[in-house]
């Protein structure tokens, strides 16, 4: 397990936790949910290894799904975890692959129409 050294106010409300709560309990105590998806392993394997982790992930929480942007890189003889929301960033990705999509099938069917109507001449 880990503790943590610095937590700021934003992600004590990302985890439900006051700062004070966070800077006193061990890591694993109040987030579970790191060893249970292999994130603590990952987060340690940083620490180890020295190379630097950044990975987006799709975290469903009571109020809404987000996708979080973490970045994981060594500090100390440990490391330092940064994360940013970046849902809008990601339904926009989403959207533009679908819109993407939606306009190679409707060029498939254009071509198609064009090869048809000069079979017909």
């Amino acid at each position: 397990d880990g503790e943590f050294v610095a937590v700021n106010q934003r992600a004590a409300d990302w985890n439900g936790h006051t700062v004070e709560a966070m800077l006193q309990s061990p890591v694993l105590t109040l987030c579970p949910h790191l060893a249970t998806t292999g994130l603590w392993v990952r987060f340690v394997d940083v620490a180890l290894t020295r190379q630097s982790l950044q990975l987006v992930i799709h975290h469903a929480c009571a109020d809404a799904d987000r996708w979080i942007e973490i970045a994981c890189v060594p500090f100390g003889d440990g490391f330092m975890v940064t994360k940013a929301d970046v849902t809008e960033r990601k339904n926009a990705e989403d959207a533009m692959r679908q819109t993407q999509a939606e306009y190679a099938r409707a060029n498939a069917a254009l071509k198609a129409e064009i090869l048809r109507r000069q079979a017909l001449e």
